[in-house]
């Protein structure tokens, strides 16, 4: 899965690189599994109450960013296939991240919660 990175909501520095944003306060985003918690894309499993963490997101020229944590803003059941459930997981304060065309993020840290799927009502929470 790649990102097409929202390049109006990103700084660019002197060689007009697309710079990540470090987050001032921690974000809640919902990530789509399989039911026994490998990501839908890269087949990486998810443990509950976990933190993992890469290295920090680097600039960029490209549109297209795939290294990191992959994860939507906002997650409606129409996007969660048969098999597969929706789950609530952090992005730390301090985290990196690049925003997404369409409401996804990519972050270098993300923490996982209890990984039990979430009830969702017009791509919110409840």
């Amino acid at each position: 899965m790649c990102l097409t990175i929202n390049r109006q909501k990103h700084a660019k520095d002197n060689n007009g690189r697309c710079l990540p944003i470090v987050l001032k306060t921690q974000l809640s985003v919902c990530k789509i599994v399989w039911e026994n918690n490998i990501s839908q894309f890269k087949y990486f499993p998810y443990t509950p109450n976990t933190t993992y963490k890469k290295r920090k997101l680097r600039p960029t020229k490209h549109n297209l960013y795939s290294a990191g944590f992959h994860a939507y803003l906002q997650c409606g059941s129409r996007r969660a296939r048969r098999n597969q459930k929706i789950v609530m997981l952090t992005i730390p304060k301090g985290a990196t991240v690049f925003y997404g065309i369409n409401g996804e993020v990519i972050t270098n840290v993300i923490v996982s919660g209890d990984l039990n799927p979430v009830p969702f009502f017009m791509g919110f929470p409840v």
